[in-house]
């Protein structure tokens, strides 16, 4: 515990600043995260806010982390984590080993790889684990310059210390990005001091108190440019007997005072504080290192001391304020900083300081260096298997600035770029790759570009214009790289299929066919007839395009490398949809189980999204509607903790379904306008088809029949041309609003086309849905082709279009006057319903027994989202400390909630849950069996 001290010194005029941040200290607890971002221009008074802020969780018994972002230091790899963690370091052997292994790994304290997730939930267990013995406040001073990979894992972590005792305050600097800006954390944003503050703030300098307000209008009331600026006054200019200077410090003004106040000290020194303005963490042993080779040594550094411009203690080199330290930077000549850099790279190398010597060795020299180059390439290669991707990219980005011919700037670029692909960061992959394809000359290179360039496009620019681009480039290189030219057309006929241009994603994995058959190569062979498999099964090409699905899959399954291209990955998935789209939803989740793990395993956050998705459709078919929620709202805050926003809308689409069968209609309709809006925009149309079949479900279960009809013409719209029924089962919700609507045209034309394609393509759900859909239309013989739905719905696995069915069998059985019959279908419909959690269509069916209200028994009704996951977990069997790994949150989050869940559900043991977690999966089914 950090030892209690003196009352910190409040800066004055800042009293609600300082309330706002006494209650994020007071609020560092199990009640939730407490965070503040203190955003403010320079000189604000930032600095002195959370030196306070440290000062006064010292006085309340908090262990205080502190770290300052360096600006040279942003590409370091975990630098800042590496400030935040250093002194728990020695309780590393108290996390699970995986987690121990990940974040040593990540810090450099042994060779291992480390997956970006790991790292992140890592640092939030060591951070939980030390709050057990007292409430721990980690404070990060000048985050835009703290190193991407650091600022993302304790954004992470104070996104999820739902239960644990730590507490976080950063200060940015306004106009500078960096990822706090995608954080949806508290801010407060500083403005200038009021007047009384300064006459009060300046009356120590001995400034009269007109004197000071006409120094606070000048200033628009910055505390550090009034400090600053007081002392460069005059004795008569401080007592009012003397006009003051027309302007004083504030903004870049502010700068130009600080670069003032080295000028008159000796050359030695002004050396010796350009070495210490440049060295990372100002370690004094690498400056004393630095001088050493320069001639100098660290006595050079007394003139500034004995200014207050810098203080030597606790073995570093402390500056007055950031600002100076930027100010002493910038007026380094370009010769003398190179050569300041090559006497820190020098010294950082024999301290055993690898990448920070790399990286002064990079800034030491004038021009193209290509050994330079390689080791900042491997640099970036070493980032990446610690899992800082950002910090790789800037390594090879850096690698490319260095390179000496065109063609090695454009492998590091490359590089770059599919680092960022492999994160999910596509639109700083466009800004790498868009330009330096531009002025590249050769087809083959601009080809190799193109294909990550015209992946990335699909989520940045749009589907169709990412096939056309790689169409192009695979058009020109077909007769130089043939392999090439597949390897482009089949992730254009993946891009048309998002856009459900199905024809003409035929077309491109043919014609991906053909060129990989003429090049040889039997990786092209392989990726290209898997895609033209695909393209041809979702095209409605019946069996003749089935048998091929299952080995394609598993084979693709085996080529997944831990780093390889995203290609495989994305076929593994389609072959589980296209499982799952015929009816085989257990192999499917299988199939797709061994893609996540592979892809989280490899820290690939991206290549998982889809995976998730068609997973989460697949748990939906087979009746597991909390599974599916569980996983789906995981994957999303999951994307918010990492501000990897750029994949939500997948998300999105495919909750918008699963709130509408809840009928959660908020949410429904918040997930579906977030959808659309994205998706169509980029022309993503199975995304959008996705989004509305959601909302035209949900209006069905309330009985807006009109509204449901709606949605479902906007479906049809952008999927009605698609003829593989089992793609989205949409069709008999469509028929059902149509013929509530008093659309029984529209009914029966969009029957008659389900009818035809349940022929062509044999799909067991298309036939029992029509077969519902006949009945609902008022055909003759329900009972025959009710009792053969219902068999086969129960044969699927599908018990929400069972109990559908039940439901449709009931109320035609009771209007009939078979009252028993009707009300034994209408209860065990009830019974699945409520299992289920379709609350709206369990009312339906004890309306129908002239019952009031419905009932719903599922987790998913009773648990928050948060603790629905964390049941689902410890219900699977799970320990603390394994469900903490796999939801990414603290052993202590973890007990939090399952006390909440044991309080909400009645229960008293982790087996009572686990029995009821076993129930909810497997009830649904074992109903139908009856």
């Amino acid at each position: 515990m950090t030892a209690r001290g003196p009352a910190p010194t409040a800066p004055l005029g800042r009293h609600a600043e300082l309330t706002r941040l006494g209650e994020v200290l007071d609020g560092v607890g199990p009640a939730g995260p407490s965070v503040v971002v203190v955003e403010g221009i320079a000189g604000q008074g930032k600095t002195m806010l959370l030196d306070w802020a440290a000062g006064a969780a010292g006085n309340r018994g908090l262990r205080v982390l502190r770290a300052t972002g360096i600006e040279f230091e942003r590409g370091l790899a975990f630098s800042g984590l590496t400030a935040v963690l250093r002194p728990l370091l020695g309780r590393l052997d108290d996390l699970t080993t995986l987690q121990a292994q990940a974040l040593r790994g990540a810090l450099g304290l042994e060779r291992s790889e480390s997956q970006a997730l790991a790292v992140y939930s890592a640092t939030l267990s060591l951070l939980s684990l030390v709050a057990e013995a007292a409430p721990v406040v980690v404070v990060v001073d000048d985050a835009q310059w703290v190193d991407p990979a650091s600022l993302e894992a304790l954004t992470f972590a104070a996104h999820r210390c739902d239960a644990d005792r730590v507490g976080f305050v950063f200060a940015q600097r306004s106009g500078v990005p960096c990822v706090l800006d995608q954080a949806r954390f508290p801010r407060l944003d500083l403005a200038g001091i009021d007047e009384q503050a300064a006459v009060d703030l300046l009356a120590a300098s001995g400034v009269a108190p007109a004197v000071a307000s006409r120094c606070w209008r000048l200033t628009l009331g910055n505390p550090l440019a009034l400090i600053e600026g007081a002392r460069g006054l005059t004795p008569a200019q401080r007592r009012g007997e003397a006009p003051l200077p027309a302007v004083l410090p504030v903004d870049d003004r502010l700068l130009d005072q600080f670069r003032s106040e080295p000028a008159d000290l000796p050359p030695a020194t002004l050396r010796a504080l350009g070495v210490a303005a440049l060295a990372a963490d100002g370690d004094l042993g690498i400056v004393a290192a630095a001088l050493a080779a320069l001639g100098g040594t660290t006595d050079d550094l007394g003139p500034a001391e004995k200014q207050g411009i810098v203080r030597l203690s606790e073995g570093r080199v402390q500056w007055r304020h950031p600002l100076l330290r930027c100010a002493v930077h910038e007026e380094i000549e370009a010769a003398d900083r190179r050569a300041l850099h090559g006497a820190l790279a020098a010294a950082a190398g024999a301290a055993g300081q690898d990448e920070r010597g790399v990286w002064h060795l990079a800034e030491s020299v004038t021009g193209p260096d290509d050994a330079i180059a390689d080791r900042l390439a491997a640099t970036g290669a070493a980032a990446y298997r610690r899992g800082a991707l950002a910090a790789a990219s800037e390594a090879y980005e850096q690698a490319s600035r260095l390179a000496s011919t065109p063609a090695g700037r454009d492998r590091h670029l490359l590089s770059a770029a599919d680092v960022r692909w492999a994160d999910g960061d596509y639109e700083r992959a466009t800004f790498l790759l868009g330009p330096a394809l531009d002025r590249t000359a050769d087809p083959v290179d601009r080809a190799a570009m193109a294909i990550i360039l015209g992946q990335t496009e699909t989520w940045s620019s749009g589907a169709l214009r990412s096939a056309e681009r790689l169409e192009g480039h695979a058009r020109a290189v077909v007769g130089l790289a043939p392999e090439l030219s597949a390897v482009l057309l089949l992730h254009s006929a993946m891009s048309r299929m998002m856009a459900l241009d199905i024809d003409l994603a035929v077309a491109a994995a043919e014609a991906a066919t053909a060129a990989a058959a003429e090049s040889g190569d039997m990786a092209a062979q392989f990726g290209a007839g898997a895609v033209a498999a695909l393209a041809g099964f979702f095209a409605g090409g019946g069996p003749a395009t089935e048998v091929a699905i299952e080995p394609i899959g598993q084979m693709a399954l085996a080529a997944i490398d831990d780093k390889d291209d995203q290609g495989v990955a994305a076929i593994v998935a389609l072959c589980a949809y296209a499982q799952l789209t015929r009816g085989e939803a257990d192999a499917a989740l299988e199939l797709l189980t061994e893609v996540i793990d592979s892809s989280d395993r490899a820290g690939m956050q991206a290549r998982a999204v889809l995976a998730r998705m068609i997973r989460a459709e697949a748990l939906w078919r087979r009746g597991r509607w909390s599974e599916a929620l569980a996983l789906m709202t995981h994957l999303s805050s999951l994307q918010q903790a990492t501000s990897r926003t750029q994949l939500r809308i997948c998300a999105s689409a495919v909750l918008a379904r699963i709130e509408a069968g809840l009928g959660h209609g908020d949410e429904c309709r918040r997930h579906v306008e977030q959808t659309v809006a994205a998706a169509s925009a980029l022309g993503i149309d199975h995304l959008v088809a996705w989004a509305l079949s959601g909302l035209g479900l949900l209006e069905l279960g309330a009985g807006r029949h009109a509204e449901a009809a709606a949605a479902f013409d906007r479906v049809a719209a952008v999927a009605g041309h698609v003829p593989e029924p089992g793609f989205l089962w949409w069709h008999a919700d469509a028929i059902e609003a149509y013929h509530g609507a008093g659309r029984a045209g529209d009914a029966r034309d969009l029957l008659a086309r389900l009818e035809s394609m349940a022929e062509a393509t044999g799909r067991l759900w298309a036939r029992a849905a029509a077969a519902r859909c006949r009945a609902l239309l008022g055909d003759v013989d329900p009972d025959g082709r009710l009792g053969g739905a219902i068999d086969d719905f129960r044969a699927l696995g599908a018990p929400f279009e069972e109990a559908r069915t039940l439901l449709v069998r009931g109320e035609r059985r009771l209007r009939a006057g078979r009252a028993g019959d009707g009300a034994r279908d209408a209860a065990l419909a009830r019974t699945i319903f409520s299992r289920l959690g379709a609350r709206a269509w369990s009312e339906r069916a004890s309306s129908v027994r002239g019952e009031v209200g419905g009932t719903d028994v599922s987790l998913a009704s009773q648990l928050s989202r948060a603790e629905l996951r964390v049941a689902l977990a410890v219900g699977e069997g799970l320990s603390n400390r394994e469900a903490a790994e796999r939801l990414y949150v603290s052993a202590k989050t973890i007990d939090y909630h399952l006390q909440n869940i044991y309080r909400k559900l009645g229960l008293r043991s982790r087996t009572q849950l686990a029995a009821l977690v076993a129930a909810e999966s497997s009830e649904p089914a074992r109903i139908a069996g009856r």
